[in-house]
């Protein structure tokens, strides 16, 4: 009798278990689906970005899917990439401060993701770094090193990081002879062109940047 009850507790058990798993997976499944549709939104607005309200627009659907998927990288990633960007659209903009504070914000929170990608957060944190010379030049002295320097963390984590070599191609331009690295333009973009050449869209890595290679200015 009691090997009996025994068993239909066991089935029972199983039972609850099979449907708690296949409840679990199905939700796990719907919102899988709800990230993928949300990103691709948000990415789909962001390629189509003409003004600093279309900035905004995109950071804070990044923000809220963020917030909503606490456990992915990429809507991080792209909050601080908005703020950054609102940055160099509108450089006389008195709300740079407060863009560039929250976008530090949001990479710091990257930095604690243990699945991010760090070739890419830390080429957006060289990007931030060069925001910030760009609104106050005076910062040039202290803070060129932290910008090269994270191109380098960036392209020693993955020398094809198409972003790391053409923005630290575009940085060092700027660089006064004493300190510019030595590197040959000409081939830095061709490898870059290369690079975002073969790169995909999509939501998991990023892919933009390709702009920059029309700014690098070729010596003869």
């Amino acid at each position: 009798m009691n090997l009996m009850k025994t068993m239909k507790n066991y089935a029972v058990l199983v039972l609850v278990s099979f449907i708690f798993c296949n409840f679990t997976h199905r939700v796990s499944a719907q919102e899988g689906g709800l990230y993928q549709s949300s990103m691709e939104k948000a990415l789909t607005k962001l390629d189509e970005v003409k003004n600093i309200a279309d900035l905004m627009d995109c950071r804070n659907l990044f923000e809220r899917i963020a917030q909503k998927f606490g456990d992915k990288w990429q809507p991080v990633y792209y909050t601080a990439y908005c703020d950054i960007q609102m940055v160099y659209y509108d450089k006389a903009s008195e709300h740079n401060s407060v863009r560039l504070s929250n976008a530090q914000k949001e990479l710091e929170k990257l930095d604690c993701i243990s699945d991010a990608d760090k070739s890419e957060v830390s080429t957006l944190w060289g990007y931030y770094y060069n925001a910030q010379i760009m609104l106050n030049p005076g910062n040039a002295q202290t803070i060129f090193g932290q910008v090269i320097g994270a191109y380098e963390r960036a392209l020693g984590i993955n020398p094809e990081n198409p972003r790391a070599v053409i923005l630290r191609t575009f940085f060092n331009q700027f660089l006064p002879p004493m300190v510019k690295l030595k590197i040959d333009a000409s081939v830095e973009v061709e490898k870059a062109k290369t690079l975002f050449a073969k790169q995909e869209k999509g939501i998991d890595k990023p892919y933009w940047g390709e702009s920059f290679v029309n700014y690098i200015k070729i010596e003869n």
